[in-house]
């Protein structure tokens, strides 16, 4: 049975709190993310491969194919 990638996560800026949802690439991996409510720039923490799998409810959509977030 094919598991069905999730492409729209909740992501919460670790500075303000803030959460937005958003559309997560199905191509690759998102480096930097602009939380819209405070302006601040997020780099993914050590071992994660994108924002998204360091501050979101999901991991990106690539890791969500390898199954685990920090297998690269």
């Amino acid at each position: 049975m094919k598991k069905d990638i999730v492409i729209k996560a909740h992501i919460t800026c670790p500075g303000c709190g803030a959460e937005h949802v958003e559309v997560m690439p199905d191509d690759g991996y998102l480096c930097f993310w602009e939380c819209p409510t405070c302006k601040a720039r997020w780099m993914p923490q050590k071992g994660d491969s994108c924002v998204f799998c360091s501050y979101a409810d999901v991991p990106c959509p690539t890791d969500q194919k390898e199954t685990k977030c920090d297998s690269h």
